[in-house]
């Protein structure tokens, strides 16, 4: 087996979450992770982009069909199964997919196309992301001249994002974020993230149900 590698980038001073992350994949031999130096900038939401960019430049430079762009706040949910994660991405990738979202916190539109896959009109929630091959080029050539979050910039930039439902991945909170500062309310990662799935949950059983008409 040929393991998926995964860049996370990590803050040095970070180191219970850098803790946390290489617990997360403890175990799991179907990944590589790659703990990623940041790219310092004044702004920390362009810094998270600026890094993104050099990870997309090295696996194009490398000839990779896909990565994982993991977060160090990334955790596992229990439907997570490497077998569930290839399926989703081989269904993706057949869909014309530029990016699949192991769990996002919230989401714009969503349309279901099969039975553990939604597209997804915009979202958020950067913690467990697959990048494919053709939207390397895309991102490398967007030059921002302001800061932006970077699962936005993702959003404006493509019209083919898919996240799985069930989710494999959630935030877990650590009381602060480097990036939104807006998330830092102890309980708010987590409501986000419950009320989400809810919608895909609600939206799966309405699918299930005129299925079955």
């Amino acid at each position: 087996m040929i393991p998926l590698t995964v860049h996370a980038p990590n803050l040095a001073h970070r180191t219970d979450r850098r803790a946390h992350l290489e617990a997360q994949f403890a175990g799991k031999p179907e990944f590589r992770l790659m703990i990623e130096p940041v790219v310092p900038n004044a702004a920390p939401s362009l810094s998270l982009w600026l890094t993104f960019q050099r990870i997309v430049r090295q696996e194009r430079n490398a000839g990779s069909d896909l990565f994982i762009f993991c977060e160090d706040d990334h955790q596992f949910t229990p439907d997570y199964s490497w077998p569930f994660l290839q399926a989703a991405i081989a269904e993706a990738d057949r869909l014309g997919a530029d990016v699949l979202s192991g769990g996002v916190s919230w989401s714009g539109d969503a349309v279901q196309c099969s039975d553990h896959i939604f597209w997804l009109k915009g979202f958020n929630g950067m913690q467990f992301t697959v990048v494919f091959r053709r939207f390397y080029d895309a991102l490398l050539q967007d030059h921002p001249k302001v800061s932006f979050v970077t699962d936005i910039r993702l959003s404006e930039l493509s019209d083919n994002i898919f996240v799985t439902c069930p989710y494999l991945s959630v935030q877990r909170e650590f009381g602060y974020s480097d990036v939104t500062p807006c998330n830092n309310p102890r309980g708010h990662v987590d409501w986000l993230f419950r009320t989400t799935r809810e919608k895909f949950r609600i939206l799966n059983k309405v699918r299930s149900y005129y299925q079955a008409l």
